[in-house]
This record gives C-alpha cells, structure tokens and sequence, in this order.
C-alpha cells in the first residue's frame, strides 16, 4: 500500500525553465563592423539541402549567422531560420555553426574562425574580387543553365563536364579541374580561350544594343571586352554612368584571366549529390578590419552536397580543406567545428534555452535535443573524415553552457580549449543533464597535426544530420557514414511489407535514378537469417522483390549503376518490427499506466509488456495475449516498489522486436489529512479531518506520540474520518499524525 503521512514533506525540484519573459532576439555575437558598409557588398548566402535546409555563407557561416540575423524575421528569404527540418515546420535548429582551425604560427597560437566564439568570423571573401566570391552551383545528371554551373562554352556546344570518374575533356585525366572559375589543370590559352564568361567570341555575341558586330565599328557587340580606357555603352551603374571597361572580374572576355564559361575552364570536375555548392575564403583580406585579427595564410575551400531522395533527405556533407597559402609553417594544428544549435519551435519564448547537448561516439555524432518543446526535433553534426585516423589524434567533444560557462577570450584561450590543454582530463565532457537545459553550444576538434607546410591541405568532413527522435538522428549519422565511404552513392530506402500467415515477403524501395558516376542500371537485394549476415542475393531491375515468407528474416538493398559502381548499404529491414518509441509510465492511487505510441508497420498485430522489479534479476511478462491497444494498466503492483517497464512488437508471423528503452514507474501515494479539528476532554479527545478524496482510499492510521515514544492507535485500517483516543487524566501535551493509505 502507499501511505501519506501529514507531518511528512518531499518535494522533487525540476529545474526547467520558465516561459514567462516576452520573446527576444537572440544578440548576435559576430562582430559589428561586418554589418555595414562595403562588407556586405561581397556577402552570398544560398539554402543548402532539401528536408533538412541549412543557410550556408561565402564567410563560412551557417545558419542565422550566414546572414548575421540574431533572428530568422530578418532574413529576407525562406526559410527564415538557420536550419529548416522537416522542411517549412518553422523549427529552429541552428544560431551559428562554423569550421575553426588552430595552429602554431610563427611560434604564436592563432585560431581562425567561420563562426566566432569571441571575435568574429576570420574566414572572408576578398572584397576586391567579390565577382568572383560566390558559391558554385552543379548536381549529378545535366543541371540547368546557370551562370555559377553549367554556363558559357560547354553549355553552347551541350558538352558535360560534371560526371564523376569521366574524362570528360578528353586529356586522358579524370575530374583534374574543380568547378571554381579557376584553370586547374593549366589548359587555358590566353589567345584562344580568352572570349569571356559567355563562352563566345565577339563575332557570335548577341549585341546589348541591336547594332551588329563589325571588326572596325562594333568589336565589341555585347560590351563584355576588358579595356580600360574604353566606356562600358550598355551596362550603367548605379548611379546611371556608363563606366570604364576597367574590372577585370566583370569584363571577362580579353582580360588575360581564366573565367569560368570559358574553354579549358572547369571542363572536367565530378558532381557527387543533388546539389553541390562550393566556394572558397580566407583569412587574408582587406575588409573588413576585425580587431585582434591576425592572419595565419590559409585558404579554406568549403564544399556542401545534399540529396532529395528519402534515405539521405535529412543529412548535409560539409567539406572542409585548410590550405596553407601564407609563408608560414603552421604547426600543432588543430581543426574543429563549432554549433551553436539552438533547437525548438520559434514562437516559443526562449525555445533555446530548453536544450542539452550529447555526444555518441558510436557514430562521432555531437548533439543538441529539446525534451520539452512538442516539434523539436534534434539536430548534430557528424565527423565523417579527420584527414587520418581518428585514433592517431587527439578528439575532443565539449558542450559550452552560455549562462554559467565563462566566455573564451583570445587566440590563446581559443587554441587552449580547441587543443583539450584546458581540460586535458576530460576531452569528451560527460553529456549534459537532459534535466538540466540551458541555452548550449557545442564543438569538436581534433588533432594535433604537426605540420602543415605552405602548399599543404588539411581536410575535414562532417554532416548535418537530423532526425524525428534521437534514435532516428543517429540512424542518419550511420548512413552518412556509408553513404560517405561510397564515395556519395546513396542507398535505396528499403521497407519490408509482411502480410502475415503463409503470404510473400515484398521488399521495395522508390527508385534511385542516379550515381555520381551514371544511371542506375540495377539492385542487389540480400537476405540471411542473422542481421547483417547475409547468405543469399538476388539482382533485380525492379524495385520490389517478393520472397517466400520461410526464405529470410533480413534484408537490405544496394544500387549498382551503368558503370558496376555499388552504392551504399539500405537499412536492414526485417520481419521483426521496431521496437515501440516514446514508452511512459505513470504511477497512479492502485496502479501504474503504461503508454506508447503505436508502429506505423503494418505488419505489426501486437505488443507485449514486461515488468520487473529491483528484487528481480530478469523481465517477466505481464500480457497473456498480445495488446492491440497502445497502452496497459498494471493492477500487480504494490506500495512504495520501484517497477521497471520495457515493450516489445509482434509481426504477424509472430517474429517479436527488440525490448524498448526501460522506463520506471510506481504508485503514487493519496495526498496527507488536512482539515484537522481536536475536540479537547479530560479523558477523551475526538479527533477528525477532512474525508480525503481519492476514490481508492482504502482508510487511515492515526499516531499519537509523546515527549518519549509514538504509538499506532488503531489496530487495523481505520475507515472513518474521525477517531476518538483515550488518553486519561492530567494535563499533558501530545502529538497526532495521520496517514492516508
């Protein structure tokens, strides 16, 4: 039984907290001076990915910060928050994220930021040549025009450039010339290829002002010819002059210079995702002036790619390369990414200081959850390639608290903390308190890397990756990591359809149209009876492959494209279901509620319950017949246990799932007595209170105590609300208690 007694207070403190505070934009911490003037001349920001849609910058900023918004109302475009998923649920998920690298420079410790932790972001565009400071745009197949992609001379003679693994210039080398604007592979001709961005020459451009083309009269019909002493006649600016032919990045034909549209420029580069961006800053600029900024020499050259199809929809690759492009030998150095994640739906007031960061390191998978928020969904970033292996460096996870961690000042701390030198005891911080939320930030680093000489390039890899649940979150860290040792062939999106009794296995899958290499031309489909232990496969040009109900318990699926090129391993589906998500237990008067949320497989008939206690050493199951419901009432259970819960799903060939996550629940007890009224006597004292209210009140225990023992008055259950003790003659003082039970 539960007892209640009056003179007994428990209270359990949750620190969450309040929603009382009118909503306020969160204080962008990059630096002032970024905001106005000729700094935002050269500022690009595009919307990278597709369910999971993250703001990227040519600065090296991510989410609000790639636009320098302390909120998403001020981002003039959709989405307007950082980082979108599921697309348009108006969720934020991320204030600011950023690559960092710390080195040893000249023999000082500098650290260069994308996203700041003190003094702002230290990877910038040159202001000078902002024509050429965009992002790069290309995907797998035949993109459309664009100015930034497939544009100028291979789109007029419908010449591909983009296809992974293709000599596609026809100079016996392969993917040799990056989409950058640059000429990579030292090709170009200044006197042949030298015809601007439109990849024409000037006898076949289209005049801007109807007047045809004449050697003598009319050179230059389209007005796009580098000459500095000559007027722009068609092209005013700003201020409606017609200005001197005399930048070279907008005057590109004739200007001495590779541009991109033009022959041997960006003709042979492979395309990996649905949407590859890419673009390139460093730390060597000569605006904006950011104080205590000094430059190490590096360049860094960010590339992004993202899919549409389901199986990768909400994950985001970042590539990273530092390129040290300065005099300098950097030395112990350490490259990292910092997030501030900030998770929660944003007409929630202060939604960011409901979350708790947490690292997986069966994944590499860094993340920030909101428990409380009804939409949050988590978001973390994965660490896909280090540049070597992971357990020949040094990795640190840390997760800062904005309220009570105390801010990083100066390249000294920032190397200090990026190193670990300030925690060396603790490089991967225990996981916050999901109990305990705040507005945290999070990052990971590793290294050292002890050379890094001019000329050389570190590259790093990571992944957004988002998800429903946590769980579902870490399941698309394991696929970012398969789908990047396939080098981003993606894997199809497998599901198991079991109609029960004696009816077929069908395994099926949306088609996968392309590789980064060509077409898929077919699928594996494997099975076995153990998971992951396959014995047995079939190829298939469909996408649905039925099996006898007694052939296997697991299945996955892989494409192979026109090329034999395999693609990454599906999710094993199985006969057996999913285990049952988001399980509760709540205590009640007599028993304990039991609820979950029921599967979406069909095949699913039923669940099972299981229970235990801290006496027991195994789960014992409570249900004699599978539950059709999504919830279970435990009538077994008694005073002050603590009671154990885990469930299991039933497919309809009987197969049952892995247990859930164990939750704990016990009963709760009836509120104290109150009401009190103590009819006074010589001998006798009537004693009575307020009937409590519980319906399952089984009665009461009155106590007396005096100034050297308490004693149990009634000799069984007491089912009245008042009570008549004896207590004889004198005058003396005592003390009641009453316990509801």
């Amino acid at each position: 039984m539960i007892r209640s007694k009056l003179l007994i207070l428990s209270c359990l403190l949750c620190f969450l907290p309040l929603r009382l505070e009118s909503r306020e934009n969160k204080p962008s911490p990059r630096n002032a001076s970024k905001l106005t003037g000729s700094a935002l001349s050269f500022v690009v920001r595009e919307i990278q990915g597709f369910n999971l849609r993250v703001w990227l910058s040519n600065q090296m900023a991510a989410g609000l910060s790639a636009w320098d918004a302390s909120a998403g109302s001020q981002i003039p475009l959709e989405p307007h928050v950082g980082l979108d998923y599921p697309a348009g649920s108006n969720v934020e998920h991320l204030f600011g994220g950023g690559p960092m690298l710390a080195g040893i420079a000249n023999g000082v410790r500098r650290v260069d930021e994308g996203f700041n932790l003190s003094n702002g972001g230290e990877f910038l565009p040159e202001v000078r040549h902002f024509r050429r400071a965009h992002f790069w745009r290309t995907a797998v197949g035949n993109p459309p025009f664009d100015d930034y992609g497939w544009s100028g001379f291979y789109y007029n003679h419908n010449a591909s450039t983009n296809r992974a693994g293709v000599d596609d210039d026809g100079d016996l080398r392969v993917d040799e010339d990056p989409l950058d604007g640059l000429d990579n592979d030292g090709d170009w001709n200044p006197v042949t290829d030298d015809v601007g961005e439109d990849g024409l020459p000037d006898s076949l451009e289209a005049s801007c002002d109807g007047t045809p083309y004449d050697s003598l009269s009319n050179p230059d019909p389209a007005q796009d010819n580098y000459e500095p002493a000559s007027t722009d006649k068609c092209h005013p600016n700003a201020a409606g002059m017609y200005p001197l032919k005399s930048d070279k990045d907008f005057y590109t034909e004739r200007n001495g210079v590779p541009d991109h549209g033009e022959p041997h420029v960006d003709e042979d580069f492979g395309s990996i995702s649905d949407r590859d961006l890419s673009c390139t800053a460093s730390d060597i600029f000569s605006s904006p002036f950011i104080p205590g900024h000094v430059p190490m020499g590096v360049e860094l050259i960010q590339k992004s790619f993202a899919w549409k199809y389901p199986s990768a929809d909400a994950l985001t690759f970042l590539e990273y390369d530092y390129v040290d492009t300065g005099r300098y030998v950097i030395r112990d150095a350490y490259g990292a990414y910092f997030a501030d994640m900030d998770v929660g739906p944003v007409d929630i007031t202060r939604y960011y200081q409901h979350n708790y960061a947490a690292y997986d390191s069966a994944t590499r998978t860094a993340y920030i959850s909101n428990p409380i928020d009804t939409g949050s969904t988590p978001l973390g970033i994965t660490v896909l390639d280090l540049g070597r292996p992971i357990d020949s460096l040094k990795f640190i996870f840390r997760w800062l608290d904005y309220g009570s961690d105390p801010p990083v000042v100066g390249d000294t701390g920032l190397y200090s903390l990026l190193s670990g030198a300030a925690f060396p005891m603790e490089l991967i911080r225990p996981n916050q308190d999901s109990l305990r939320l705040s507005d945290t930030r999070l990052f990971v680093s590793a290294g050292p890397y002890p050379v890094i000489s001019p000329g050389d390039t570190l590259r790093q890899v990571y992944a957004y990756v988002a998800g429903r649940t946590i769980h579902d979150m870490l399941n698309n860290a394991r696929r970012a990591h398969r789908i990047y040792e396939r080098r981003g062939f993606i894997m199809p999106d497998a599901h198991l359809r079991d109609p029960g009794g004696s009816g077929p296995l069908v395994v099926s899958w949306p088609p996968l149209e392309r590789s980064p290499w060509g077409n898929v031309a077919s699928y594996i489909v494997y099975r076995g009876d153990s998971s992951r232990r396959y014995t047995d496969s079939v190829t298939t040009m469909s996408t649905s492959v039925s099996f006898p109900s007694s052939s296997g318990r697991y299945f996955a699926v892989r494409a192979v494209d026109t090329r034999g090129n395999r693609s990454a391993l599906s999710d094993e589906t199985t006969v057996f279901p999913d285990a049952p998500p988001a399980l509760s237990a709540t205590g009640r008067q007599v028993d304990i509620l039991i609820r979950w949320t029921m599967s979406t497989d069909g095949y699913v008939s039923g669940y099972n319950v299981y229970r235990r206690t801290s006496d027991d050493s195994l789960f014992r199951k409570l249900n004699p017949a599978p539950i059709s419901d999504s919830s279970f009432v435990d009538t077994a259970v008694w005073g002050n246990r603590v009671y154990s819960y885990k469930i299991s799903a039933l497919g309809r060939q009987g197969y049952e799932s892995v247990p859930s996550v164990e939750v704990k629940g016990r009963l709760k007890p009836p509120a104290a007595p109150s009401g009190f009224v103590i009819g006074p006597g010589n001998s006798l004292l009537h004693l009575a209170w307020t009937p409590n209210p519980e319906g399952d009140l089984k009665g009461y225990n009155v106590y007396r105590s005096d100034s050297s023992t308490t004693v149990k008055l009634n000799s069984s259950i007491w089912k009245n609300s008042d009570y008549v003790d004896s207590v004889g003659g004198g005058s003396r003082s005592y003390t009641f208690i009453f316990e509801a039970v």
